[in-house]
């Protein structure tokens, strides 16, 4: 698992920060939307005005704390991007998030 970006939740519930990999550097919102049934997405992922991705809130089976899990896919990348949202490593902010990518 590897921190490919870092957000900080905001005060009506989304989420702004940067998506940083070797070959994308983007500004992203993580904003939260209506769920239309059980397995829609509870959050959409925007960089620059487009769509990029979808976050479910989940709870944790081990802590039974919710958590954010992402699903990022755009038509330049060869494959989707599977993250959640966790504690930034060194910070003490309890508003700043890692993304951490998980390989499928």
């Amino acid at each position: 698992m590897a921190n490919i970006g870092i957000v900080t939740k905001q005060a009506n519930g989304s989420y702004e920060g940067r998506l940083t990999t070797l070959t994308i550097k983007a500004p992203i919102r993580i904003v939260p939307i209506t769920q239309t049934n059980d397995k829609a997405p509870t959050h959409r992922i925007v960089s620059d005005g487009a769509e990029v991705g979808a976050g479910w809130t989940k709870t944790s089976q081990q802590t039974g704390e919710e958590y954010l899990s992402l699903t990022f896919d755009a038509p330049e990348l060869p494959t989707v991007i599977y993250a959640n949202l966790g504690v930034a490593a060194g910070q003490d902010d309890e508003d700043v998030f890692a993304i951490i990518w998980n390989r499928r």
